[in-house]
């Protein structure tokens, strides 16, 4: 066997960690690519395999592309040493996501928990349930913190490293969940006038089209941007299949904490 084969084989075996990730990037190079990349110059460096999915298993890269330089990436280097996603973003039309922008680490965390209560998920379950194609290197960041702080476990324990794993929330990870619900419950948000027109409007479970239209909006990333995003994040709306983000027929509702802010502006209006 050839001695490059045999090391790619033996790093496939060996699973994911913090220095070695998976992307399947069988056509072009997704956003997530980008974001590992900067992870890995802003630690220790890092393996990153093209053409191998979430579970391990070679899928290949089309060999039409690998010829051309699609896959050539240029990482840019700020002064000070560090480098970011969005840095790296800069470099080409292939570094744009395909669906939704990914969230903030610290509402990552937040939205990991939400869509684990009540599932066990792998990782690329997690991954499209957030909305993502594939799995990121925040993702794989976040729930690694999550593990550590004991808020998620593996449903394998005897098992870390095998493709069949899912995680679930513990016990702690369910009373962070009913501390952050209530709390969310009792704190009114801080929102912008994008969002506060948003919520007026949502009346019904309404697809993202409907909401569009009803802003008068042109420009969907605009709507996601300033409108859906920071309405998901601030726990406002959700999705009505939160397992199913890119369905076709996919929804946004408020939430018992979108209700209680829409009540609390039509009592100061009748003021």
């Amino acid at each position: 066997m050839d001695s490059k084969r045999h090391i790619i084989l033996n790093l496939i075996r060996e699973g994911e960690s913090i220095s070695l990730e998976f992307k399947e990037c069988r056509t072009r190079l997704s956003r997530d690519v980008y974001e590992t990349v900067c992870a890995f110059l802003n630690r220790h460096g890092g393996t990153l395999l093209l053409g191998v999915n979430d579970r391990g298993e070679v899928i290949g890269i089309d060999p039409e592309l690998v010829e051309g330089d699609i896959f050539r990436i240029v990482i840019p280097v700020t002064q000070d040493g560090v480098t970011t996603s969005e840095e790296i973003n800069k470099s080409g039309p292939e570094s744009r996501l395909e669906s939704e922008p990914e969230l903030r680490p610290e509402s990552l965390e937040r939205r990991v928990l939400e869509v684990l209560i009540g599932h066990r998920l792998s990782k690329i379950e997690l991954a499209r349930a957030l909305g993502h194609t594939s799995v990121s290197g925040a993702l794989n960041q976040v729930v690694r913190n999550l593990l550590l702080k004991n808020e998620i476990e593996f449903t394998m324990p005897e098992k870390p490293r095998s493709r069949m794993q899912k995680y679930r929330l513990t016990e702690k990870g369910r009373q962070v969940m009913r501390t952050m619900q209530k709390t969310n419950l009792q704190t009114p948000p801080q929102v912008t006038p994008q969002v506060k027109s948003m919520l007026k409007i949502i009346t019904r479970d309404m697809s993202r089209k409907e909401i569009q239209d009803k802003l008068g909006l042109k420009d969907r990333s605009s709507l996601f941007e300033n409108y859906l995003n920071p309405g998901l994040e601030a726990g406002l709306i959700e999705k009505t299949q939160p397992n199913s983000p890119n369905s076709p027929t996919q929804k946004y509702r408020l939430t018992a904490k979108g209700h209680q802010f829409i009540s609390r502006i039509e009592e100061n209006d009748n003021l």
